[in-house]
């Protein structure tokens, strides 16, 4: 499927259903999380039968669940929500810098970026207490 998810579903909002339309909302408003969750997981959080996720599902023109579940994750992944807007190739800068601004980090990064990986400590190990006595093996 070609389009993105979330086009499909501004282009099919008209077809769904009150139910379909709290799965919708609900995926709008937890689009990171909702690409985890498992069918239950989702027509729990949205008061709705796994049925319903289903035909929503089947509304907007997807196989099955598992199916939406990976039009999700993927227009989360490249922001598509975000600017659907193309810049020409002869873009100034500032066009440039607005096209990007969903995507990029903040701009003082250097201050509130954390490194994934912290290295040890050097603080002086506290030495592991002894060991219970425990039975010798026989």
């Amino acid at each position: 499927m070609g389009t993105n998810f979330w086009e499909l579903l501004h282009q099919r909002q008209d077809q769904l259903t009150r139910s379909g339309h709290a799965v919708a909302d609900y995926l709008l408003q937890h689009a990171d999380e909702a690409q985890y969750l498992s069918i239950s997981s989702l027509a729990r959080e949205c008061n709705v039968a796994e049925a319903t996720v289903f035909r929503f599902c089947r509304a907007l023109g997807f196989d099955g669940y598992h199916e939406m579940r990976i039009a999700l994750a993927q227009a989360n992944a490249t922001g598509a929500l975000v600017n659907q807007h193309v810049p020409e190739p002869d873009a100034d800068t500032a066009a440039l810098c607005e096209h990007a601004s969903p995507v990029l980090p903040p701009q003082n990064f250097a201050s509130t970026h954390t490194p994934a990986f912290s290295p040890p400590s050097t603080a002086p190990r506290t030495p592991s207490l002894p060991r219970p006595w425990t039975r010798p093996y026989t």
